[in-house]
């Protein structure tokens, strides 16, 4: 990794960033204590306040997506999606999204629709759950999210499937670990029906017809 890669990290991860920087100062305030004692004590008050700080950040920030996680899972729970003339159509949520319960491979969980998605995207969990590993001969593609940019891995899903929709063998990035829970659908598997529309405040998906 060079200099501007780890740079390039660290403005993508401040609370590391910080830390980092914390170390670093009550680093430099041990090492000075001797010959500047006053700049050294304050050197040092000054690293150890701000690890304090990266530690308080740190359990607030897991917690927050910890309980978002579990609000966004309920609520797409209590989603009912509904089939209507071979349309599934999906209600929107009190959030502003559209949630599904999704069956993927060997495990069912829930997924945001989201038609600014490029990719068909699942966190680490989903993916051991479904059995969906890394494609080694794939490079891996980055990822611009709410958290910063992401470094995410190339999988397949053998089947895909909520309300109407099935689709097979379809690529599907996976997120890393700290890049929390949420699974999205995005425009790769979108773009694979015969249409898709918004009326009412619902999201209509036609499957495409199969030969």
């Amino acid at each position: 990794m060079s200099f501007a890669d780890l740079i390039g990290f660290l403005a993508a991860q401040p609370v590391l960033a910080l830390t980092v920087v914390t170390i670093l100062v009550a680093s430099l305030g041990w090492m000075i204590q001797h010959s500047s004692p006053r700049a050294g004590r304050v050197l040092r008050l000054t690293g150890y306040t701000g690890m304090v700080a990266a530690l308080l950040l740190t359990i607030i920030s897991a917690a927050f997506h910890a309980t978002r996680s579990d609000v966004r899972s309920s609520m797409a729970r209590d989603a009912t999606v509904q089939i209507e003339g071979g349309e599934t159509v999906v209600p929107l949520e009190s959030d502003g999204h559209y949630w599904a319960n999704v069956q993927i491979d060997a495990t069912e969980q829930d997924f945001l629709i989201d038609t600014g998605a490029t990719y068909t995207s699942i966190s680490a969990q989903t993916a051991a759950a479904a059995g969906i590993k890394p494609d080694p001969s794939r490079m891996p593609v980055r990822l611009d999210t709410a958290n910063g940019t992401i470094e995410a891995r190339f999988g397949t899903a053998r089947r895909l499937r909520f309300g109407s929709i099935e689709v097979a063998n379809l690529e599907v990035v996976i997120n890393p670990e700290e890049s929390g829970e949420t699974n999205v659908i995005g425009m790769n598997l979108l773009s694979e029906l015969a249409s898709w529309r918004v009326d009412k405040g619902k999201l209509h998906l036609v499957p495409a017809i199969k030969g």
